[in-house]
């Protein structure tokens, strides 16, 4: 029996950093033809990842003068020892800004208003609909309902809650006619948004040494780095996430947790040193701490806490001895750095060894929140979708360089698995298209996503689909 541990979380970790993100809710309607007499429920959240199970949530991103909002429901279930999954989805792509009102259904130049079924299919396309390179050529094989009449109303919208309802007449590519009523949505946010989404961190364990670095992507990178910056009354707390591959496929996790008055708090071109203990008592404090033998779940739990992590939620935690210094700053262009220096660290068992940090964070991502876009071109290019999409030979990305830059592509499978890393050569600065003939790899059919980097920072990523 195949088990949806990462279609599921990557999905959520694609679309949870760097855009406006909602991970938990629920999805409901009737359908039939020529009149509703069947009903359908998803609910839960993209955190599960048990079989069978189900889920629900979505994100919503903003590019340029493009809009772009997908809401996800899945059903994983085991039939005759296989794991198949019924998709639905809610799109809503346009130039204007996707507020509460009411959307016809239609694909226009530029648009596409609607709703989709897939019933029985892989689950790894969960993974893949959380995307906005798809297309609904691409989806055809699959044999799915899409809506042909309807409308989409959207009632609240904002960063915590979408909420709405749907119906419409919807055909399959085998011409089958359902009609869809009653449906309603509902989809919450639970996760926290990201302040840094890619770095690096040197570290110094005992005499062993080693480095870290990548978008904070559990289940699309193998190993990455970030931060999140939250605010409590008048006390600004900045965690710091590292984690990086087992041999047993478990993560270690390194993190480190510093805390000030706002007013002490550095901005960009200051530093601050940090008191490092295990007391949140005394300001500015910073804590250090390693987590073996990790779950990709309780990342995600580090990341979403807003307290200091413990023995009590953690077993084979370690954590500081003693007290020392950390040092956070930010550099003029608001990238940001921290170092740590001879902390002797011990868990619960008095295992113990002496470490050193040293971080380097930074944003590349596109953020899409009220239509807003971020870049940061001294840092960052623009990759386009892979076209054509699907393939079954060869397909070309387009990439956009603001300097000079020698190119590295890695390909990664829906397990987050990475199966190519190769240098692509030096481009200079302007427009490109990169040819990536799938043959020469010897890889089967299948969705797969791609990175392109340039020396420690990731310019852009996407995914395509394979056919052999």
């Amino acid at each position: 029996m195949k088990k949806l541990t990462i279609a599921v979380l990557t999905g959520l970790t694609v679309m949870g950093f760097g855009q406006q993100t909602w991970d938990t809710g629920e999805i409901g309607f009737n359908y039939g033809s020529p009149f509703p007499n069947e009903a359908v429920a998803y609910n839960g959240s993209f955190l599960s990842s048990e079989v069978p199970a189900q889920g629900v949530g979505g994100f919503e991103i903003s590019q340029a003068d493009t809009n772009f909002l997908s809401l996800v429901a899945y059903d994983i279930k085991v039939v005759e020892g296989d794991t198949l999954a019924d998709i639905f989805t809610i799109i809503l792509q346009d130039s204007v800004e996707i507020a509460p009102g009411y959307y016809v259904v239609g694909v226009g130049a530029g648009s596409i208003r609607g709703f989709i079924w897939m019933q029985d299919v892989d689950p790894d396309v969960v993974a893949g609909l959380i995307d906005t390179s798809f297309t609904l050529d691409s989806l055809s094989t699959l044999n799915p309902y899409i809506s042909l009449s309807g409308q989409i109303e959207i009632t609240e919208i904002n960063e915590a809650t979408v909420a709405g309802n749907f119906a419409g007449a919807m055909l399959n590519t085998s011409t089958d006619f359902i009609v869809v009523g009653n449906g309603t949505f509902a989809v919450t946010n639970t996760l926290p948004a990201l302040t840094f989404d890619q770095g690096t961190v040197a570290i110094m364990a005992d005499t062993a040494s080693f480095l870290i670095e990548g978008e904070l992507n559990p289940l699309q990178s193998d190993q990455g780095v970030g931060a999140v910056e939250t605010q409590q009354a008048d006390t600004v707390t900045t965690n710091l996430f590292a984690y990086s591959p087992q041999a047993d496929g478990s993560l270690s996790i390194y993190g480190l947790v510093l805390r000030a008055l706002a007013e002490d708090y550095p901005t960009a071109g200051e530093q601050l040193a940090f008191t490092i203990g295990n007391q949140a008592d005394d300001l500015p404090m910073a804590l250090p701490y390693v987590l073996e033998n990790a779950s990709v779940e309780q990342l995600l739990q580090l990341l979403g806490s807003e307290t200091l992590p413990g023995i009590a939620e953690f077993e084979n935690l370690y954590l500081p001895v003693g007290s020392t210094i950390a040092v956070l700053g930010y550099t003029p262009d608001e990238t940001a750095f921290a170092t740590i220096s001879g902390v002797l660290m011990a868990n619960a068992t008095g295992a113990n060894f002496l470490l050193m940090e040293s971080w380097d964070l930074w944003n590349s991502s596109p953020t899409g929140v009220v239509g807003q876009f971020v870049h940061h071109p001294e840092r960052s290019s623009l990759v386009g979708n892979a076209f054509p999409n699907p393939f079954n030979s060869s397909t070309m990305i387009p990439f956009r360089l603001k300097e000079r830059a020698q190119l590295d592509l890695k390909i990664h499978n829906i397990r987050g698995q990475e199966l190519v890393s190769l240098t692509t050569g030096e481009f200079s600065a302007g427009h490109h298209n990169y040819t990536l003939n799938m043959e020469q790899f010897d890889l089967a059919g299948g969705l797969y996503y791609f990175s392109l980097s340039s020396g420690t920072h990731v310019i852009g990523s996407g995914s395509f689909i394979y056919l052999k």
